[in-house]
């Protein structure tokens, strides 16, 4: 069988998450490894192979992928349009510097080895590209009815992760009213890794959560932060305006395209 849903991006903005939630999810399957890129750099191997990935069990309602790479590769979602026209597509949008800066430190040790943020958004037209949103999107409206795309943001899940993953479900026609167990477990993974862990471990991770609302997640995330300040991954200042500038138009274009204010980006 073919597909149902695929979520098709955008890279850094919390798909692992959401994968994990939709595994955990009774009536949803989602296709194992993360990322199959059928439709970016495996297309070569046929859709037969494609099919292979999706057997769901009886009591899946609907079954699906996720490749963040989608969205920003050009003939990506043309070829999703042949092959599985009536999927539902879902893309969770990051502002476009935190974005840049997140991939640039997941890279840093590799493609962006001894480079300055800036370098490294210089260097190439990966990181910006990535953050085009709205061109993004006029591609995949090209293919696709509205109807059959749902655009989330990731700031939804940082302020309402159950509210972001009800809509999501509701996108799906899934049962909304249930709640993963990895819902709260990835607030500041980044900050405190180790903690986070135990805390899950015994039973205990709601108190992450409750943490991050409280002066004591504040200090942890200032101490994180004060910590790493003198570093060359560190997003200085300077380099957010130079980003925002790059951003800006795309940014007021996509206001337009999803009915959000997203001033917060500009």
């Amino acid at each position: 069988m073919l597909p149902d849903y695929v979520g098709i991006g955008a890279q850094r903005a919390a798909t692992t998450w959401i994968y994990r939630c939709l595994q955990e999810h009774p009536e949803v399957f989602v296709a194992t490894p993360k990322e199959l890129h059928f439709f970016d750099e495996q297309y070569e191997k046929g859709v037969s192979w494609y099919e292979s990935h999706f057997r769901p069990a009886p009591q899946h309602k609907v079954a699906g992928e996720i490749t963040p790479n989608y969205l920003n590769v050009a003939h990506a979602v043309p070829r999703m349009a042949e092959v599985i026209p009536d999927a539902r597509l879902f893309a969770v949008l990051r502002e476009p510097v935190a974005r840049a800066h997140s991939a640039y430190q997941l890279l840093a040790e590799h493609a962006y080895r001894g480079m300055s943020f800036r370098q490294a958004c210089q260097n190439g037209t990966y990181l910006i590209n990535s953050g085009l949103y709205s061109e993004q999107l006029r591609r995949v409206f090209k293919y696709y009815p509205r109807n059959r795309v749902r655009v989330l943001f990731y700031e939804d899940i940082e302020s309402n992760p159950v509210e972001f993953l009800c809509d999501l479900f509701r996108f799906l026609s899934v049962d909304d009213r249930f709640q993963p167990p990895s819902t709260y477990s990835r607030y500041n993974r980044i900050m405190y890794p180790r903690a986070q862990r135990i805390l899950q471990r015994i039973g205990l991770g709601w108190t992450i959560h409750a943490a991050r609302a409280t002066p004591i997640g504040t200090w942890i995330k200032n101490h994180h932060v004060s910590k790493h300040a003198g570093s060359k991954l560190a997003l200085a200042e300077v380099d957010v305006q130079w980003l925002k500038k790059q951003f800006r138009p795309d940014i007021l274009k996509l206001q337009e395209i999803v009915g959000r204010d997203l001033s917060g980006w500009l």
